[in-house]
């Protein structure tokens, strides 16, 4: 039999960090050397047909670009999925813990007009509710 997955949202929190630093990398850093760095302008360092070597870099220069920006989006795709997930879980969270609170009561107390029976404080007492009025 498999092993049991269980969600861990701060793994989740870790990954969705590491994704955030990585666009953040591309953006900071990549991206400005392509647009105005040392990476904007095709390197000259004696070729014999410049003209030549020029237009296949622009179109290799292009084709990296493209590449880039397909990897912001997939990153920036990869946050969105993981914040979704960890919403959810907080959703899921918060549902289960209402409905545990709502499972944990009832049978404890209802009153005959609900068709149910009538506990005494005494029952409640045993039940470790140690507050509660007579």
């Amino acid at each position: 039999m498999p092993d049991q997955r269980d969600f861990d949202p701060d793994e989740v929190n870790h990954y969705k960090a590491v994704l955030e630093a990585e666009l953040e990398y591309i953006e900071g850093e990549i991206i400005p050397l392509m647009k105005e760095g040392v990476l904007s302008y095709a390197p000259a360092f004696g070729l014999t047909d410049e003209a030549g070597k020029a237009g296949e870099y622009e179109q290799d220069f292009n084709n990296i670009w493209m590449d880039i920006q397909n990897l912001k989006a997939t990153l920036k795709g990869m946050i969105d999925v993981t914040e979704q997930a960890l919403e959810g879980y907080e959703l899921t969270e918060e549902a289960d813990l209402t409905e545990l609170n709502v499972v944990s009561l009832e049978g404890i107390h209802s009153t005959s007009d609900e068709g149910g029976t009538d506990n005494s404080p005494a029952d409640y007492n045993d039940l470790g509710g140690n507050n509660i009025p007579e």
